[in-house]
């Protein structure tokens, strides 16, 4: 598995079940920020 983060916006479709499938970690637009350290 090469993809660390899925980052959801308003309406994730089919690869929002695709990454809880694979063990993906979801994640949000400000959760992201606080990654990049903003």
């Amino acid at each position: 598995k090469k993809t660390s983060y899925l980052v959801l916006g308003e309406n994730p479709g089919s690869k929002f079940e695709k990454a809880k499938s694979l063990g993906v970690k979801v994640i949000d637009e400000a959760e992201l920020r606080k990654l990049a350290g903003g």
